[in-house]
């Protein structure tokens, strides 16, 4: 045997041993490789984990993107520090598409997508509770939840341990209601209440690239009233 045919042997017998060790070690500790599945495969109503975030899928054909929910609100915030129920103007709003944003790529930096394409920037209707359309529409890339998206994914919702934020106001300022923003109960019914309070949790919504590759949840079947 040459000599150069000994060391690829040498070498192989590493790489195996090294191999025979890490699966060793895994059984040992009771873990494994987990299998990872695209988004987009999982059906909705499934709560996966990303970025440190238990979510809900709402949605797999929303505006190019998978949308989901927070399962459980994830901090009490007030909606709007100066009591202004405009989603476009609010303080929460800037808060979560800056410093919580940032939180969420580092979390997800090392991926094979660049975070900057996981978190999709999608439109937001900002039409009032009771219609009225002066606050318009703005895009983010993390959002809440409208009531009529409420009602519409209401099947995949679990209902949660706090009361929570919607996007959605009351009224408008035109109105002489420039205050009151719709919440969610923990029951799950539709109340309404003042945009400074901060006692309120929050529930991020977003939508994320749906080719973005994620542990393969344990439970595939979600939503309702867990």
């Amino acid at each position: 045997m040459n000599e150069k045919l000994r060391e690829e042997l040498n070498l192989l017998c590493t790489k195996l041993t090294g191999a025979v060790e890490t699966i060793r070690a895994m059984l040992e500790d009771g873990t494994e490789e987990k299998e990872q599945v695209e988004l987009r495969d999982l059906p909705e109503g499934t709560a996966f984990q990303f970025a440190g975030i238990e979510w809900e899928i709402l949605s797999q054909e929303y505006q190019n993107g998978t949308f989901v929910l927070a399962k459980q609100p994830l901090f009490e915030k007030a909606f709007d520090e100066d009591n202004y129920n405009n989603w476009k103007e609010s303080s929460l709003r800037k808060f979560l598409n800056g410093d919580f944003l940032t939180e969420l790529k580092e979390k997800a930096a090392g991926l094979k997508i660049d975070p900057d394409e996981i978190f999709l920037e999608f439109g937001r209707d900002l039409r009032a509770e009771d219609g009225r359309k002066e606050y318009g529409s703005c895009r983010d890339r993390i959002s809440l939840i409208s009531t009529d998206e409420y009602r519409d994914y209401r099947e995949f919702i679990t209902d949660k341990d706090d009361w929570w934020w919607t996007i959605t106001a009351y009224s408008t300022k035109d109105a002489a209601y420039s205050y009151a923003v719709r919440c969610v109960r923990t029951g799950g019914g539709l109340h309404g209440d003042s945009a400074y309070r901060g006692s309120f949790g929050v529930a991020p919504a977003c939508v994320l690239n749906s080719s973005l590759l994620i542990d393969r949840p344990q439970q595939q079947e979600g939503g309702g009233d867990d």
